[in-house]
C-alpha cells in the first residue's frame, strides 16, 4: 500500500508541475500571439479581430499573473481546458 500512495503522490506533484510550467512559459517568452498570428496571416486583420483576440488570450487585462493562473487551474478542474489554436498551411 505505501508503494501505491507514494505512486500517486509522485503523479500529483508531475502533473502539477507540467502544468504550472504549460502556463507560465508562454507567459515568459517575449512578444505576444496576437503579434505572432497577425505576422502569419498578413495585413488582412482589421482592428476587431485584432482586439478579439487579444480579449480570447487575455492580453491587456488588469489581472495580475497569479490571478490568470488561478483562473487557469479552475478552468481545468471544471473541464473547461480553453481553444485550440493552430496554425495550418
Amino acid at each position: 500500500m505505501p508503494t501505491l500512495i507514494r505512486r500517486l503522490l509522485f503523479y500529483a506533484v508531475t502533473a502539477f508541475v507540467a502544468i504550472s510550467v504549460n502556463f507560465f512559459l508562454p507567459h515568459m517568452m517575449p512578444g505576444n500571439p496576437v503579434q505572432a498570428m497577425m505576422a502569419s496571416a498578413g495585413p488582412s486583420l482589421d482592428h476587431r479581430a485584432v482586439a478579439a483576440l487579444q480579449a480570447q488570450f487575455g492580453i491587456g487585462t488588469d489581472q495580475s499573473l497569479l490571478s490568470q493562473y488561478w483562473s487557469y487551474w479552475g478552468s481545468l478542474l471544471a473541464r473547461q481546458p480553453g481553444r485550440v489554436h493552430l496554425a495550418l498551411p
